[in-house]
């Protein structure tokens, strides 16, 4: 496996990962009657998450495609 190989890997997992955080935040209000304090609490956590998983995959984009 090369290094290459690794990248890709980590931009898949971050990109599932913030979609993940994207879909409890979205449809959490459906899910629960009342947001969970931890959620909440996390909310900028889980969308700064998202960002840097924009910024990898921009950085696939851009510098190694």
């Amino acid at each position: 496996m090369t290094t290459h190989d690794l990248w890709h890997i980590a931009v898949l997992g971050a990109t599932l990962f913030a979609a993940a955080g994207v879909a409890i935040l979205a449809l959490g209000s459906l899910i629960w009657d009342d947001t969970p304090l931890g959620v909440a609490k996390a909310r900028l956590f889980i969308l700064g998450l998202v960002g840097l998983a924009g910024v990898l995959i921009t950085l696939e984009w851009l510098g190694v495609h």
